[in-house]
């Protein structure tokens, strides 16, 4: 699921930039194109204009002699210009003088599109006019002689070099659109290389936590940028929960006084101890040992002097053991030792040695009076063949506990 999210976010990020892109481009490439299609019009319309104006002086005389002929010899020279579909003139208001038209313009078409502006509510003959369609530019020019309003001149002008002009940037344009989109699309992934892949390693991270419980993790990439304070952050916060979780089996696994093994963590370990122990054929033997008359010690000296001999036996205990020995606190005053590798006589040998230290051990009080205890222990060794549980064995060194303390403490007893 997070790593469909993940692609998710990829690809938002690659989609968004370049509908950014697209927008972007669009709008230049259009407001580009309008700005130039209106600048050539422009420039068309004035330069008809123009036209019209030089040509209108020349056109006077053959309108005030009704000269046709000089008139249609001077619309005539209109044809070395390619853009010029044509040439009209009135006399007066709707009386034709002369007329060129391009061979290959439909006159009839040529002279109804004329017409058709004439008629028109915002055309005055006695103004110049100019009219735009798609095909075409008309400029229109009132000729005045000494004052008098004696005809009107129309030059027609088609659109085709400004479409030839609008295709070559539109082609041009798209070029630079392709290349754009493309160069988008190439940082489009670069950034979301730069910002998706930190996140991929933290969800990946935080993934095999969640499934394995695994919090050994640390994020060992290096970068220079805010991504490295977040992945610092989250080592640290690693670190402290890896040592919290270290604290706190400890604190599950520990009995706070003795700092020993307690009851609850020699439970879960025995089984795999006694199938390591049948898996290798090797002995293994269990010690179950307490303080002797621990109710008259807390009776007579307080609790604080019992706690005391407790942790005074504990600290005994790790110093007669080995490495391999597995020392609890069973409950009270009651200890419980795993000796693996170790048979009925290397356990009575320890079990000896523990209880010859305990016995020469003094504690202080207060610096006046001085506490001597014993310790009695059972012994007992797992039968491989017919234990199925480590629990069998501590019963019988329970057992052999309890003989010798009847038969008068401060002894070892096998059972």
């Amino acid at each position: 699921m997070k790593n469909k999210i993940l692609g998710s976010i990829r690809k938002k990020l690659i989609f968004i930039l370049s509908i950014i892109a697209v927008i972007a481009i669009t709008l230049t490439t259009t407001t580009m194109f309008t700005y130039i299609s209106k600048k050539r019009i422009s420039v068309d319309k004035s330069r008809l204009v123009n036209l019209s104006n030089i040509m209108g002086e020349n056109l006077l005389a053959s309108l005030s002699f009704d000269d046709r002929q000089s008139a249609v010899n001077t619309l005539y020279a209109l044809k070395v210009d390619n853009s010029i579909d044509g040439a009209f003139l009135l006399k007066n208001e709707k009386s034709e003088f002369a007329i060129y038209i391009k061979n290959k313009i439909n006159k009839t078409k040529f002279k109804s599109k004329l017409f058709n502006m004439m008629d028109t509510k915002n055309f005055i003959f006695s103004q110049s006019n100019t009219y735009i369609d798609d095909e075409n530019i008309i400029v229109s020019k009132p000729l005045y002689l000494e004052g008098e309003y004696i005809g009107s001149l129309f030059i027609v002008s088609n659109k085709d070099e400004i479409k030839k002009t609008l295709k070559e940037i539109i082609y041009v344009l798209s070029l630079v659109f392709i290349i754009l989109i493309l160069i988008t699309l190439l940082m489009a992934s670069k950034l979301q290389k730069i910002f998706t892949d930190p996140i991929f390693v933290l969800t990946t991270v935080m993934k095999d936590i969640e499934t394995n419980y695994n919090y050994e993790q640390n994020i060992s990439i290096s970068r220079n940028d805010e991504f490295q304070i977040l992945f610092d952050g989250f080592n640290k916060m690693i670190k402290t929960i890896q040592e919290q979780n270290t604290r706190l089996k400890l604190l599950a696994d520990t009995d706070p006084m003795t700092h020993l093994y307690n009851r609850r963590y020699l439970t879960k370990v025995s089984e795999s101890i006694l199938d390591l122990a049948k898996r290798n054929e090797t002995d293994l033997s269990v010690l179950m040992l307490d303080i002797d008359k621990f109710k008259n010690i807390n009776d007579t000296y307080g609790h604080n002097v019992g706690d005391d001999a407790i942790i005074s036996l504990a600290i005994i205990l790790q110093e007669e053991s080995r490495k391999s020995d597995i020392l609890s606190r069973w409950g009270g005053e009651e200890f419980v030792i795993l000796l693996p590798a170790t048979n009925i006589d290397g356990a009575l040998v320890i079990s000896e040695k523990i209880r010859t230290v305990v016995e020469e051990l003094v504690i202080k009080i207060e610096d006046v009076q001085e506490l001597k205890f014993t310790v009695s222990i059972g012994v007992s060794q797992i039968n491989k063949e017919r234990d199925v549980s480590i629990e069998n064995s501590i019963n019988r060194a329970d057992k052999a506990l309890y003989e010798a303390k009847e038969s008068g403490r401060n002894k070892v007893c096998i059972n």
